[in-house]
């Protein structure tokens, strides 16, 4: 298998991932009797913009690219947070970044 060939199985797969994921969380109740389950606030609010843009990415083309270096995600970070938009190494330094400002 190509490394094309295998970028597109692994895209294919990822796609099928975060889809299956956007038809859980369309089923979620965000109310219960006892009142509103704020984690299914989080995976509604917090988690499914990030699978959206991570199904958008796939469909034009720049998802795994890391939007600082422009270098590939390793597939083993994008199975663990399939929404990343940066490698670990640009993620650090966004977060540091972020905790400067505090």
């Amino acid at each position: 298998m190509n490394v094309a060939t295998s970028r597109e199985a692994f895209l294919s797969d990822q796609r099928a991932r975060l889809n299956e994921r956007v038809a859980e969380y369309r089923h979620l109740d965000l109310v219960t009797p006892s009142g509103v389950d704020l984690r299914v606030v989080f995976k509604t609010r917090v988690s499914m913009p990030n699978i959206l843009m991570a199904l958008s990415r796939i469909a034009d083309g720049t998802y795994g690219e890391c939007v600082d270096c422009e270098e590939n995600i390793p597939h083993g970070r994008l199975l663990v947070v399939p929404g990343a938009i940066r490698c670990v190494r640009c993620q650090n330094t966004e977060e540091d970044r972020i905790a400067d400002k505090r």
